[in-house]
């Protein structure tokens, strides 16, 4: 019995030293998989970060519970509708002639409370698009156009005071507004 414990020990030592060492080479090879996809993931971001570039060109009520906001991509770089989901917009408003309100709306094609949809889409001061036509789930927000975005607010707006707004990108550049 007196040799058995030690031995026991031994065991659960060596077992242990091996579960060890079995994660420490999954580490090592995870950490092998990011290294090399980090510096692509990099370059990216760096890219389209340089290439995008939007300006808010007017921010309006159409009722005291929807605004209209024009956003003109400015950048050499499209933004597909796929990535609408990851456009941020922050709509600032005056409630009830007591207070500001900031809002957060999502994307939804369809619209609905504190959401957001494109209207119509203006190229070279027309309505329409030829190039990479925006639907619901498709399309490209391309350089140079003007998206005319309906935002629905949850609390009805003093339309007394005009209201701001943020749109940023998937990627953080953004366009800020009040009025006009």
């Amino acid at each position: 019995m007196g040799i058995s414990i030690p031995i026991g020990f031994g065991i659960v030592a060596m077992a242990l030293a091996l579960l060890i060492a079995s994660l420490v080479v999954i580490d090592l090879e995870v950490w092998n998989d990011i290294s090399r996809i980090e510096p692509n993931l990099r370059f990216q971001l760096k890219k389209n970060v340089w290439s995008t570039a939007i300006r808010v060109d007017s921010v309006s009520f159409i009722s005291g519970t929807e605004v209209e906001i024009r956003v003109t991509n400015t950048g050499s770089l499209g933004i597909p509708v796929s990535q609408f989901n990851h456009v941020d917009l922050v709509i600032v408003y005056f409630v009830n002639g007591e207070y500001w309100t900031a809002l957060y709306c999502n994307y939804n094609p369809l619209g609905g409370s504190a959401t957001w949809h494109i209207e119509s889409v203006i190229t070279s001061g027309s309505i329409g698009e030829s190039l990479n036509p925006i639907s619901a789930n498709n399309g490209v927000w391309d350089p140079g156009e003007t998206l005319v975005i309906r935002a629905r607010l949850v609390k009805p707006a003093d339309q007394a005071k005009e209201p701001c707004a943020l749109l940023s990108t998937p990627w953080g550049v953004y366009g800020y507004k009040c009025g006009g």
